[in-house]
């Protein structure tokens, strides 16, 4: 079974998620921050990570992503950016290291495509 760890503040958008990557039987870990993420990507092997660029408080999904994908064990896990302002700030978040980037509010049709591209065996 594949895991997704997803960084997200938001109660709803972080509920979303687990249902739609359950509905793929995608195991999910929801951080509601950016420091609760990086202890998470320490402890649990992720096959994807959906992060939120604004995280409230602390860490920023930009921040984070640069920092994680250091780690060796995390250099080829792709990460999705997912953000109200991921448009205007597409050349950022790929600089920052994301590999795909979607902006909120977002359908299940637009989701199903980069599991596809990132999950298959």
């Amino acid at each position: 079974m594949k895991r997704a760890l997803i960084v997200e503040d938001d109660h709803v958008y972080g509920q979303y998620f687990k249902v739609l990557l359950g509905r793929e039987n995608i195991k999910t870990v929801l951080a509601r921050n950016g420091e609760i993420a990086m202890e998470m990507a320490m402890i649990y092997k992720f096959d994807i990570l959906f992060v939120d660029i604004a995280l409230g408080f602390g860490i920023d999904g930009i921040a984070l992503c640069k920092l994680l994908k250091k780690k060796k064990q995390l250099s080829k896990v792709p990460f999705i950016s997912v953000s109200a302002t991921a448009l205007s700030q597409s050349d950022e978040l790929i600089e920052a290291g994301f590999n795909e980037y979607f902006q909120k509010p977002f359908k299940p049709s637009q989701l199903l495509p980069l599991l596809k591209k990132y999950l298959t065996d």
